[in-house]
């Protein structure tokens, strides 16, 4: 048998369990209506016809010690339960949720009421805005391109910067080159030319020879 003092115990907690995650919303009062009718049909299969049934002797001869140790038992079952829903819905934070829930609705409906609603539809959009929104990831990807694009032209014109210094280093080196034996040819004429031409002519003979 279950003592009296345990089960008015676990009752006694009930009201303050209850008052605690009394819901103020309308889906928060639904839920917590169903969750107690749900209780109250599964325990109406554990009623004291049926244990007088599975006990016949015991209900005979004892009848009243029996259908305490019902009560009790039906009491210890009903706040065990509600104590096990009062946990889930406070772990969860179902009752805070429905509650949320249950003032954006009542917030979206004044903005109804009063015409300031917060989503535009979409027939009430201009359409330069609609063609705006359209075209905008395509300019993106144009403009991607684009941005590609130019980064290789960069890297092109990079390219033959360097090479055209290169060009230009070897284009000095030629040019210095050309300036040295132009200057050494005009010595050689300049000297040539103060040889008499008798002179000029065995030296030329003597070249021939060599």
């Amino acid at each position: 048998m279950f003592e009296e003092g345990s089960s008015t115990s676990a009752l006694s907690t009930q009201p303050e369990q209850r008052q605690h995650i009394h819901p103020n919303g309308p889906r928060a009062q639904k839920l917590k209506q169903i969750l107690q009718k749900s209780l109250s049909e599964t325990l109406l299969s554990y009623s004291f016809e049926k244990v007088s049934q599975c006990f016949p002797k015991l209900a005979e001869n004892h009848s009243d010690a029996l259908k305490s140790a019902h009560e009790q038992m039906t009491r210890f079952l009903r706040s065990s339960c509600e104590e096990e829903f009062s946990n889930i819905l406070k772990k969860r934070h179902v009752l805070e949720k429905l509650n949320e829930f249950d003032e954006l609705i009542n917030a979206s409906k004044k903005r109804n009421e009063i015409g300031m609603q917060t989503v535009e539809q979409i027939h009430y959009i201009n359409p330069a805005t609609i063609l705006r929104a359209k075209t905008v990831p395509i300019k993106e990807e144009e403009l991607r391109c684009l941005k590609e694009e130019f980064m290789k032209i960069q890297r092109e014109n990079n390219s033959y910067m360097a090479e055209l210094a290169i060009n230009k280093s070897r284009l000095e080196a030629l040019s210095k080159t050309t300036r040295e034996i132009t200057s050494e040819f005009k010595k050689a004429v300049d000297l040539a030319s103060q040889i008499p031409v008798e002179e000029m002519q065995d030296v030329i003979d003597a070249i021939i020879k060599m």
